[in-house]
């Protein structure tokens, strides 16, 4: 039975990432010269294993740097950036080959985030004071996502916190949206205190920044409440701790301004 061009297309797609995780270069050169590949490779394809000398291949055989994903319905399919943001290098290559950013406005924040957002959530302050620079927009999960990904091995990722709450000064008590969407926890603990395990040194730093551990909209749970769902124990015990003793010291005040 003759395969469709449905098969084939998948048939292209797979041989072609199987040539990149392998980092097959003949194999690379000729699927782009002999099969329809170059028609095929979206920018999500490159994220199994980015390199430059796959970007050179493709865009030698015509590739464009700038298209987006397939859509698949949702209006707006993301660029190569958001999903090598998180290697320097190939983000200065990229920018300095023609690869134009898309300032992604906040109607598509669920298919396609602002890309500081997801340089936030993966990338370095280097890459996003460069992306910055050249004016992009972020959206009103910045600081969200950087959380979300800090785990407590993670010495990059806290980093990238400190600068948006230090050097940027978001505001730590800041809420994702003022409504309730799938995967949208909340304010910046909540996307810490929704994981089992970790994320004690982030909250941590966000409560000495000023965040409130007891902050939630539009009827969503906050931090405390969501530590506890997700049964990690030593954000809970943190976010606890710290709401006694802000209460201890308001009864403190309290009492020792009744003298």
């Amino acid at each position: 039975m003759a395969r469709g061009p449905t098969d084939y297309t998948a048939s292209l797609e797979e041989s072609f990432l199987t040539a990149i995780v392998q980092e097959s270069r003949s194999v690379v050169r000729h699927l782009l010269v002999h099969t329809e590949a170059v028609r095929v490779i979206q920018p999500k394809h490159l994220s199994v294993n980015p390199s430059r000398w796959v970007l050179e291949s493709l865009i030698s055989r015509g590739w464009d740097i700038n298209q987006h994903d397939a859509d698949n319905g949702t209006g707006y399919g993301r660029k190569l950036l958001h999903h090598v943001c998180d290697d320097e290098s190939l983000v200065s290559w990229a920018l300095d080959h023609g690869y134009q950013p898309d300032a992604c406005t906040l109607d598509h924040s669920c298919s396609c985030p602002p890309l500081l957002d997801i340089v936030a959530l993966k990338g370095s302050v280097v890459t996003y004071k460069l992306l910055a620079s050249l004016g992009l927009p972020r959206g009103s999960r910045t600081l969200h996502l950087a959380v979300n990904s800090c785990t407590n091995s993670s010495s990059l990722r806290m980093a990238m916190v400190k600068f948006l709450v230090d050097e940027l000064e978001l505001d730590v008590n800041g809420l994702d949206t003022l409504r309730s969407l799938p995967d949208h926890w909340g304010s910046a603990l909540c996307y810490a205190a929704r994981w089992k395990s970790g994320h004690e040194e982030v909250v941590r730093f966000l409560l000495e920044r000023g965040a409130n551990p007891t902050l939630s909209s539009d009827g969503r749970p906050n931090a405390v409440q969501v530590a506890e769902s997700s049964e990690n124990q030593g954000v809970s015990t943190l976010l606890r701790q710290w709401v006694a003793a802000d209460l201890s010291w308001l009864k403190l005040d309290v009492h020792t301004s009744s003298w």
